[in-house]
């Protein structure tokens, strides 16, 4: 399935933060592909709700869907993607599964660039940063501004650098050629 052949795309994403984050940076950029970029979350939404959702999406020839889901602590990216796959078969296939290594958390990290005001040193390997990791890097920050990780997540948003976070993660880069962003 080519992303870019449909005119309507379909995102499904495990939460909040997820969604927030493909709001703000993936959708603008598949608004300039696609006529319709819908997001949905999924994480508390019942399977078979799901599936039947899935069900008709696949009724709809001008509508692609992806769901993106965290690899977390899983195995390998390939059980991650075939849990996900026997979950929802026959309404879901492999290359319709984007997984973030290792959250979403680690996405918003690689955007935010080397010189930045949190005056935090950046990983060199984001891919590993899960949401704990997140808030230890961002600690001394949120205590010192007296802010909450919502709010530093929406700064890291406001300053996000696309180009550096295709370079620094190659999850998010899999993500954007999936989708035809790149």
């Amino acid at each position: 399935m080519m992303a870019s052949s449909f005119l309507q795309i379909r995102l499904f994403v495990e939460g909040f933060y997820d969604k927030k984050f493909v709001e703000r940076i993936l959708a603008p950029r598949l608004s300039e592909r696609y006529a319709d970029v819908q997001i949905h979350e999924y994480a508390r939404v019942a399977d078979e709700t799901l599936r039947n959702h899935f069900k008709s999406l696949t009724r709809m020839p001008d509508t692609c869907f992806f769901i993106l889901a965290d690899y977390d602590m899983g195995p390998c990216l390939s059980a991650k993607r075939q849990a996900l796959q026997h979950r929802f078969e026959p309404l879901l296939q492999p290359e319709q599964i984007l997984i973030v290594r290792q959250e979403i958390e680690s996405w918003y990290l690689a955007g935010v660039p080397a010189e930045n005001h949190f005056k935090v040193e950046i990983p060199n390997n984001v891919e590993t940063v899960s949401e704990e990791k997140f808030r230890d890097l961002f600690a001394t920050w949120c205590k010192r501004y007296r802010t909450n990780y919502a709010i530093l997540r929406d700064e890291i948003l406001e300053i996000y650098d696309w180009d550096l976070a295709l370079q620094r993660s190659p999850s998010l880069l899999y993500c954007a050629k999936r989708l035809g962003l790149v």
